[in-house]
């Protein structure tokens, strides 16, 4: 898989001179993450079980400038995050209209790992060095049930 997260919080970090006015700031942002979904299971007489497996992830480390000069400000911003499921269901397969349809209950543990970071820091004006951080990290880690229904038509006449 390689997905992308949605309206995630961004941290800004900001440098600013009292004295010269000047700003300077970056903020965190996202990149595109990687995952692999795995699963093993058996069926028989449209009765089975199904386990399977879930993981995401995304880390990205930027520094801006890669080699910070002397008097002017640097950023520098990592994002990690880590995602892990694992789901163990019993599913059960109807005919419906020549198309299949799967049912599933089971239960589900999740974990979820997150943690974003700003970094600023420079010379602004006559000498005054700065320092500016900004960060945000948490963890959810829970177990539950869950349900499902799909529906495919096989490329035989008949389904089953």
């Amino acid at each position: 898989m390689f997905l992308t997260l949605y309206s995630e919080p961004e941290k800004r970090g900001v440098l600013t001179g009292i004295v010269s006015g000047a700003t300077h700031e970056r903020e965190s942002d996202l990149s595109l993450g990687m995952g692999a979904r795995t699963w093993i299971g058996m069926q028989s007489c449209n009765r089975g079980y199904r386990l399977r497996h879930t993981y995401f992830g995304n880390e990205g480390i930027d520094l801006r400038p890669v080699v910070p000069i002397n008097s002017e400000s640097a950023f520098n911003k990592a994002y990690y995050l880590s995602s892990d499921t694992v789901d163990l269901e019993v599913t059960q397969l109807f005919c419906f209209c020549k198309s299949n349809i799967e049912a599933t209950f089971g239960g589900r543990y999740a974990r979820l790992e997150r943690n974003s970071t700003v970094v600023g820091y420079g010379t602004v004006g006559n000498g005054v060095g700065l320092f500016g951080f900004a960060m945000d990290s948490n963890e959810i880690e829970d177990s539950g049930f869950i349900f499902s229904l799909s529906t495919f038509k096989p490329l035989r006449c008949h389904c089953g």
